[in-house]
Parts: structure tokens; sequence; C-alpha cells
């Protein structure tokens, strides 16, 4: 029997949604949700989440994509992750890696308890604690917002006095001020996509500008794909992708000497499955809907090299050329002729 599983978005027009919704409908019988539209009931004995003319508890399984856009948002999230799992439903991503993840500073705080190299960070309150702390740091210091993503919200600075200017924006906006030492990685940084302790893409991501030390994809990056992911880098992205709970991750690492990881992201963007040729989808849907992987004899494949080596194959069989009159009367290995 297949597995029900569900879906939950803030935006189910969004491609990438699309493409793995579509992926999950090959596996399991799947449902597509609007967080937006969503109702939690905590009533005794009745617990359930709501959508237009369906109720959630009839589900194994859900995934989530997004739902993170505004504070509101992310909080209502993790309400319904939490109320989902004391129903015995699978999240994924949990409620407690959600928790952690989508908080930067804990995030560093949790990797660093467990071992895992990261920056030095630190964090401030006011204005005026982040400038006395700030000017003990060495120059270049990151800025960064505790939730921003997409490489937004993350600056550079190379004075105490550009510092102080930022900061006190940050302060007149009621933010936190979250600041980390500053590694020269001349604009590269390592994504590798994790799913259930098993690397299935990496790529390297290459600032397009000579004086941009962000490589986000987002800002315009260009991702190169990585044949062979050094075993280093391999253990440190599995180890905090397990160590944060992430069953779904897009773990950062910067080389420079010593890998440092800058974090874990529980929704790693889709981008990475056209440079490396993955069909990440695929590998996330059978993961959700519970495909035993060796019942699948076929590695995925991006859908581009699926449709390449069909051409392939056409080709070949083009060439192919057969004489009639010498295959006239013969009769096909193991017919009633040849036996």
């Amino acid at each position: 029997m297949k597995k029900k599983v569900g879906l939950i978005t803030h935006n189910p027009e969004l491609k990438s949604v699309q493409t793995i919704f579509k992926k999950m409908k090959k596996y399991s019988d799947a449902y597509l949700f609007d967080i937006k539209d969503l109702r939690v009931a905590a009533i005794p004995g009745k617990w359930n989440i709501f959508y237009p003319k369906f109720k959630l508890r009839k589900l194994d399984a859900v995934l989530f994509r997004g739902c993170s856009a505004t504070p509101t948002m992310l909080d209502f999230r993790l309400i319904i992750s939490e109320h989902l799992e004391k129903m015995n439903i699978h999240v994924v991503n949990s409620y407690k890696a959600t928790r952690i993840c989508k908080n930067k500073f804990s995030a560093i705080q949790y990797l660093q308890e467990r071992g895992i190299p990261t920056p030095k960070t630190r964090l401030a309150m006011t204005p005026e604690a982040a400038v006395k702390s700030i000017k003990s740091m060495k120059k270049p210091v990151v800025i960064k917002l505790l939730s921003g993503s997409y490489g937004k919200g993350v600056m550079k600075v190379n004075s105490n006095a550009e510092a102080e200017s930022i900061i006190d924006t940050l302060g007149t906006l009621g933010q936190m001020i979250y600041f980390q030492e500053y590694i020269e990685t001349r604009g590269r940084d390592i994504r590798v996509f994790v799913i259930n302790d098993e690397v299935v893409a990496a790529m390297q991501r290459i600032s397009r500008k000579k004086d941009e030390f962000r490589s986000n994809l987002a800002k315009g990056a260009r991702g190169v794909k990585i044949k062979n992911l050094e075993p280093e880098i391999e253990e440190l992205a599995l180890k905090s992708a397990k160590v944060m709970g992430a069953e779904i991750a897009g773990v950062d690492i910067v080389v420079d000497g010593n890998p440092k990881v800058i974090e874990v992201n529980i929704n790693p963007g889709m981008r990475i499955a056209d440079i490396t040729k993955v069909d990440v989808a695929d590998r996330i849907a059978r993961y959700i809907c519970g495909v035993d992987k060796k019942e699948e004899p076929d590695k995925a494949e991006h859908p581009e090299e699926t449709a390449k080596k069909k051409s392939v194959i056409i080709k070949q069989k083009k060439k192919i050329r057969i004489n009639p009159s010498k295959e006239k009367g013969k009769s096909k290995p193991g017919s009633e002729k040849s036996a």
C-alpha cells in the first residue's frame, strides 16, 4: 500500500515545489498544502490539522519546503511541525532541527558543542554592546542577520567606523547583532547536499565578482560539480547534518587550511540538480515516501542526463542495418523452428 504523504509550503507555485511534488506523486498518494490555509486543533483526544476538505491526521509523513518567509510564518511552521510529530507523523525536517537551524547563533552553538569546526561567532542585543565586542575583533568582520538566507543580510566590514554604521541601522530595526570572524576564501565555498545520512550531490560555488566574498548562487555565483568529494569534507558534512537532526540538508563549508561549517540549511535550494545532473527531487521524494532504494535498481538521474542517454540509444539503433535476403527463412532463437 502506498504511503499518504504531504508537502507543506508557503508557495505551491514555486518550480522547486512542483518538481518535488510531481516526484512524490510517482511514489505515493501525495497532497500539496499551502501553510497559510492550515488550521491547528488541540482538542483533548482529537488533535488534528485541517485543510479545506482534508485532515492531515491521515498522513504518514510530511515534507516542508520554505515556510519561513516571515517570523510569524516560521513560528507557525514550528507549531505545525510539533503538532504533527505529537500525532506520530514523520516530519522532514523535524521540529527540533528546524528550531535550531533557523537561528544562526543557536546552530553555531549546537555545532561547536558537538565538535564541529565553525568560525568564531558573537552575538549582542544592543548596538552599544556590539560595538564594544567588535572593536576587539580582527578585521574584516562579517555581520549577519540571525535568520537571513540566500546571502541576504550578510555584510563584510573592514573597520570599526564601518561596523558602527551598520550596527546602528540594525539597532533601529530592533535586530540583534550577529557577527563572525572573516575567513578568506576568495569567494568560494562548498555546498554538500545530504539526504538521510548520505551525500547525494556536491558543488563548489564561486563568486563571479572579484570583490564579492559571498558565493551564493542567488547572488550570481556559479556552481561547479564536485565529482570526487574529499573524504574529510564528506565526513564533516554528514556529521553536521546528523548532529542537527537534519534528514535533508545543504551543508555549507569553507576551506582555509582546515574546513569549517558556515551553515546547515534545512531548506536547500534545488539548483544543485542542474549543476551536478543529479535528480535531487527524485531522491527527496523517494526518501519522504519511504521507497526502499534496493527496490529501485537505477540510481536517480537528472532528467537531462536521461534524455542524453536515450538520444544515444536511438542513434545507435539507426546505424543497425539488416540484410533481408540473409535473414529470410531464419527463425528467432527460442522459436519453434529453431528448437
